[in-house]
């Protein structure tokens, strides 16, 4: 890919809550589709224990036991598990260091660059980019395998995101 001066560049410093911004916004979309499936087959799960339970004239004790379980079961699987990966994953992003990471986007006329606190740059080609997401803070690009750019919306040292989005091959 051919470099030109960039029509735009964008400093962010990944903050744990920065972070966090963006993964619940992902976690909106794809990421959360398998455990939405679970829950959803364990309040089935749970319907039907409870009714034969109730049919068979069981305890209403083992009910309300029962009830305790799925509450706490479907509680850890939508609050703490997603937080749990979120930790771990922002712990690899920074590279187990008490510094946040920091990335520098640079914008060019048919791709982006980025690079981060070891110096590394990753191209990614605009026909990579296959949607992209506003949150408080950020923009948050979805590109071609599974990459996500994170773009702070106050870290423009030059041009601005209207300038780039119109770089995208979206609509």
């Amino acid at each position: 890919m051919q470099k030109t001066e960039p029509i735009a560049e964008n400093h962010v410093t990944i903050t744990r809550p920065l972070f966090y911004e963006g993964m619940r916004s992902m976690g909106k979309k794809s990421s959360q589709k398998g455990i939405k499936k679970l829950i959803l087959l364990l309040i089935v799960l749970y319907f039907l224990i409870a009714a034969w339970i109730l049919y068979k004239g069981g305890s209403l004790f083992t009910l309300a036991g029962e009830t305790i379980m799925i509450a706490v079961l479907l509680l850890w699987m939508t609050f703490f598990l997603p937080r749990n990966r979120w930790k771990t994953r922002y712990k690899a992003l920074s590279q187990d260091s008490q510094t946040p990471p920091e990335r520098t986007v640079r914008f060019y006329e048919n791709s982006l660059t980025v690079t981060g606190n070891s110096c590394k740059t990753t191209d990614i080609a605009y026909s990579k980019v296959t949607g992209w997401q506003e949150t408080k803070h950020l923009y948050i690009l979805e590109c071609a395998e599974n990459i996500r750019v994170l773009i702070s919306k106050e870290g423009f040292t030059s041009g601005d995101f209207e300038l780039v989005k119109n770089h995208f091959p979206l609509k």
